[in-house]
């Protein structure tokens, strides 16, 4: 499928590394999130490749090519196991059988372990071959994943021997929830012991619990504080009531699972997503038939309106794509004057939908906020300045009132109107 080769090679480019580089990252801390001082889920269009790779189980003709792809997203997700997930509980026996042959062979340590926890819940053709020869993989966690597998699968053989009636297939799904608190999702045992010391499936890499710990409370406390992080709603942030700084992720059970986390990791090349969104807006612009100064004027004219010069802005092809990437560009360390510029043409260029406004409002950081409110207050773009009056109505930041006095009398009426409206809900509610 050309559709998942493509996000594919953008993760790469977006990575700063290839498929073999990641595969030496992954045997030094596999399986840990921010494996080589990064994490694979803050791709901008994580879900829409998980998306896609799912949408390759159910093609007619499916290449050995297809397959390659599909196992090296399912190493990438090894995190959240989504894709995982949806194996074992919705992939067809054909789909599956495929997988597993050329899994257990496949470059990526993520895959081939996944593939050895696949077959402890799907009984196919051979499985015994397949996790022997798992078993003396040449990766020490492959292995030990797969012993897990076969010492399961044991152990249920052996309770079903000794029963008068055999239990049906969903024992092997074997759910393992822990919960030590009510009113908070369960935590899903598998996934966060492979971030507890000594558990079976216990992980090399830094993001995991003291020692007795297996922070399932904690978790779970993070949970009811919890903001999501970046753009993904199944990825948050929270903290436990001793003040562990803790990432939960949520399976698409509803399950959850966290880790504390000790450093923050710079998550993004930043001169990948610079020269990306201006590609995005040259793009827009040709695709537009009209500059950023035609859009400016005819904005004045209808400014706010979706319509404005008989097009929808929206309708840009690769618009969801560009919104994500100027989220991308927010998080850039250093931000000159041109990166700045351009975020604030995007946010005008969603003055409908508002997703880049409500974004802002919600999860940018004050640092962040005030650069873009200094330099949007005299942005070309009228529809970047009314949502600069509207963002400045919830957000606050050095000189605020005075922001929105000089937005009073910008010379677009309609931002006027909305500078007086967020002056007007200030002075009623502070």
């Amino acid at each position: 499928m050309d559709e998942l080769k493509m996000y594919l090679s953008s993760f790469w480019e977006w990575a700063g590394r290839s498929s073999g580089e990641y595969v030496k990252d992954s045997e030094t801390g596999i399986g840990g999130t921010g494996a080589g001082n990064f994490s694979e889920y803050l791709y901008p269009l994580f879900d829409h490749m998980i998306l896609c790779a799912k949408g390759t189980a159910h093609m007619k003709e499916i290449s050995a090519e297809d397959v390659e792809n599909f196992l090296t997203v399912l190493a990438l997700d090894h995190e959240a196991e989504n894709l995982l997930d949806w194996l074992k509980y919705h992939a067809s026996v054909s789909f599956i059988q495929r997988i597993v042959e050329c899994g257990v062979h496949h470059i990526q340590p993520n895959a081939r372990w996944q593939i050895a926890e696949l077959l402890r819940v799907k009984g196919i053709q051979n499985r015994d071959y397949y996790l022997h020869l798992l078993q003396k993989d040449n990766n020490a966690y492959v292995q030990r994943r797969t012993r897990s597998t076969l010492n399961f699968l044991d152990s249920v053989h052996s309770a079903k021997m000794t029963r008068l009636s055999v239990e049906d297939d969903e024992t092997l799904s074997d759910p393992e929830e822990a919960s030590e608190i009510p009113d908070a999702p369960p935590v899903d045992a598998g996934k966060q012991g492979k971030h507890v010391a000594g558990h079976i499936n216990a992980e090399f890499h830094g993001s995991t619990w003291a020692e007795g710990e297996n922070g399932v409370k904690k978790t779970q406390e993070a949970w009811k504080n919890s903001q999501s992080k970046s753009e993904r709603p199944n990825v948050r942030i929270g903290y436990s009531s001793d003040g562990t700084k803790v990432e939960i992720h949520v399976d698409d059970s509803g399950r959850i699972h966290g880790f504390p986390v000790f450093q923050e990791v710079e998550a993004y090349p930043t001169q990948t997503f610079k020269n990306r969104l201006e590609s995005y807006l040259s793009s827009f612009w040709e695709w537009a038939g009209r500059s950023s100064d035609e859009y400016a004027q005819e904005s004045e004219t209808g400014v706010g309106s979706t319509y404005e010069g008989d097009f929808s802005e929206y309708l840009y092809p690769k618009f969801d794509d560009m919104i994500l990437c100027a989220k991308c560009t927010a998080r850039m360390k250093e931000m000159p004057a041109e990166d700045v510029e351009n975020f604030l043409t995007v946010l005008a260029l969603d003055h409908e939908a508002e997703n880049l406004l409500d974004w802002l409002k919600d999860y940018a950081p004050v640092s962040f906020i005030q650069r873009i409110v200094e330099c949007g207050v005299h942005h070309i773009q009228p529809n970047a300045r009314w949502q600069i009056a509207e963002l400045l109505r919830v957000r606050d930041v050095s000189c605020r009132y005075d922001y929105l006095h000089l937005l009073e009398i910008d010379e677009d009426s309609y931002v006027q109107k909305r500078a007086q409206n967020s002056l007007a809900y200030l002075q009623m509610n502070f």
